[in-house]
């Protein structure tokens, strides 16, 4: 392992916070090092050493870099219909949605923020198809940061242990065996609008082509902002919401004590964050220290 100084880890994670907002603490500084080995060895001898890697960072020309170092650091933990309990939410919840499509209104909406390598939006489009939704009934955008996994979700070709997760018929129904990998079928696809890369510490965020979005899957993603970057996220969620829309969160990102203007509510047995029908605006609760 490479010995990289105390205050050049405090100025990489400083300059990932301000850039992509991901917040680094100090337990997270060995992971953050192991990153950085790995990317300075992919180099091979073009950058001298970790500070003047990070001068590089910092420089007029090192967005193009940032996006290289990304991947290591921001890799996440996903899976197809990862939370089951969710995913049954989920179902209880597209009949409604999609009846409104069937109908002559607007499309069901889903965004999946932090879409990582593509499971989640896949697993999103799947649910609906099985509840007799039609590409053209549904819009689906995908996102993530880290522009490898965005490349690796728009391909959309996956080994066997990753698809294990996966119901057999489902699997039949959805996917071409393509030699030693599983590959999504087109009319699966029609169900995704569009997979690209998007920051979700930006003044700008997606919104559907009409109204808000009816779904907004943001899992596991918000325990790697400070409070200050959580509450800023929360309130364009918010924003961008349909009134009554849903807002999926893992398992263990709470808002209590930390965001108001969303209701909490449980469906299917799963605990769901709703944005009101009324016009209740997004409330910050003042920044103190926090838990998770």
């Amino acid at each position: 392992m490479i010995e990289v100084a105390a205050e050049l880890l405090v100025d990489l994670a400083a300059l990932l916070k301000e850039r992509v907002g991901l917040h680094v603490r100090r337990d997270g500084h060995s992971a953050l090092k192991i990153a950085l080995a790995a990317r300075l060895d992919e180099l091979r001898g073009e950058v001298p050493d970790v500070a003047a890697y990070v001068r590089l960072l910092r420089s007029k020309t090192g967005d193009d870099e940032l996006r290289r170092l990304l991947p290591p650091v921001t890799v996440g933990k996903t899976a197809f219909f990862r939370d089951e309990r969710q995913f049954h939410a989920f179902d209880a919840l597209a009949p409604t949605l999609l009846e409104r499509a069937r109908r002559g209104g607007r499309p069901v909406t889903i965004w999946s923020a932090g879409c990582a390598t593509g499971e989640e939006p896949y697993s999103i489009a799947m649910s609906l198809a099985e509840a007799g939704g039609e590409p053209e009934q549904v819009e689906i955008l995908a996102t993530d940061v880290n522009p490898e996994a965005v490349h690796f979700a728009a391909r959309g070709a996956y080994e066997p242990r990753r698809v294990r997760d996966i119901p057999a018929p489902l699997l039949e129904r959805h996917f071409d065996r393509d030699g030693d990998q599983h590959r999504v079928r087109a009319h699966l696809r029609r169900f995704i609008s569009a997979i690209r890369p998007h920051n979700l510490v930006s003044a700008v965020f997606p919104r559907p082509a009409e109204g808000g979005w009816d779904v907004i899957f943001c899992r596991n993603v918000i325990i790697y902002f400070d409070t200050p970057t959580t509450q800023q996220v929360l309130t364009q969620f918010h924003n961008a919401l349909a009134p009554g829309g849903y807002l999926f969160l893992g398992y263990s990102e709470s808002l209590f004590r930390l965001f108001e203007g969303f209701e909490l509510t449980e469906v299917a047995g799963a605990f769901l964050y709703r944005r009101p029908e009324g016009a209740r605006p997004a409330v910050p609760v003042p920044t103190r220290p926090r838990l998770v």
